[in-house]
């Protein structure tokens, strides 16, 4: 081995130990001079490092006596992957790599990153190279001695194979559609131990609230559709027992003290409008804390505690 792969592979072995988390990324189209941008730019709290393949997975190998989470990594080191190794709060890092991106021209045989589009416009193009739009079946018209595209045509869809006639009509047209930068293809922290892709970081405590109280509400369901309690559907069902309990009260007139509020208002029909909510210049309604306060009153009288907090 040369004395330039051994301090390649020192380098590495370093980075592995010193670091606990960091990326994965592709650098595909990616320019040296873009490269050294974006190692400018998260200098101060993250280290990119880019080598072959054979010689990181030889690096970590030689890791995972030590660290056997190491081997997790393996199996991702494919193609013109890097690393980009950090301490910092690895959203934000990634943040970062991905703000510096650069416009590019398509290329021949490239799959599209997105809907290229040739807007409607005069292009400024001689009239002989009429037959090259038509080719494309864009239509055109002269005007004023140049060639105008009459409406708005989708060159290439995204994920088609850009063609060597729709790349030549986008550089004679000055059509830059695509931006390269480095991709971030995994996360992986704990020395390894974790490996994820990026989506996850897009999590944040709102959506796992919401997946966890979309999953009570079904633990919920499934409880009172099957008639098995659960801790999610017993205050449903006793709010439930509670609820016939007043309805049969009101309808075979039980006297029953819960029950005595509803009745008062059945034979007056006027004191539904004093008890529907109005709004206060608080934004909030008037009557929002009584019926909380009759549901605690009603609670206490049953002995059921807390079960409807």
């Amino acid at each position: 081995m040369s004395d330039k792969k051994i301090a390649y592979f020192a380098k590495i072995s370093n980075l592995l130990g010193q670091f606990s988390k960091g990326f994965i990324v592709c650098s595909d189209h990616v320019g040296s001079n873009q490269l050294q941008q974006i190692r400018t730019a998260v200098r101060s709290h993250s280290t990119i490092v880019f080598g072959k393949n054979s010689l990181i997975r030889k690096a970590i190998r030689a890791l995972i006596p030590t660290n056997p989470n190491l081997e997790k990594l393996l199996p991702i080191l494919k193609y013109n992957v890097g690393f980009v190794f950090t301490e910092g709060d690895l959203r934000a890092v990634r943040d970062a790599l991905l703000e510096n991106k650069v416009p590019a021209a398509a290329k021949p045989g490239q799959p599209a990153q997105c809907d290229v589009t040739v807007q409607a416009c005069n292009t400024g193009l001689e009239p002989g190279q009429t037959a090259f739009f038509q080719a494309l079946n864009i239509p055109t018209r002269i005007n004023k001695g140049t060639i105008e595209i009459l409406n708005d045509v989708v060159l290439v869809r995204k994920g088609e194979k850009v063609g060597t006639s729709e790349c030549a009509l986008m550089q004679k047209l000055n059509i830059k559609p695509f931006h390269f930068g480095l991709a971030v293809k995994y996360c992986f922290e704990g020395n390894g131990s974790s490996v994820y892709e990026p989506e996850v970081l897009d999590i944040d405590q709102t959506a796992v609230s919401a997946v966890i109280a979309e999953c009570i509400g079904n633990l919920a369901a499934l409880g009172l559709a099957t008639g098995i309690p659960n801790r999610a559907s017993m205050p449903h069902i006793l709010g439930n027992a509670f609820k016939d309990l007043l309805a049969a009260a009101v309808e075979s007139g039980y006297d029953m003290p819960q029950a005595s509020h509803i009745k008062e208002m059945l034979a007056d029909p006027s004191k539904f409008a004093s008890a529907a909510p109005t709004t206060t210049a608080t934004g909030t309604t008037a009557a929002a804390a009584a019926p909380v306060a009759e549901v605690k009153e009603e609670e206490e009288d049953f002995g059921m505690g807390g079960l409807f907090d």
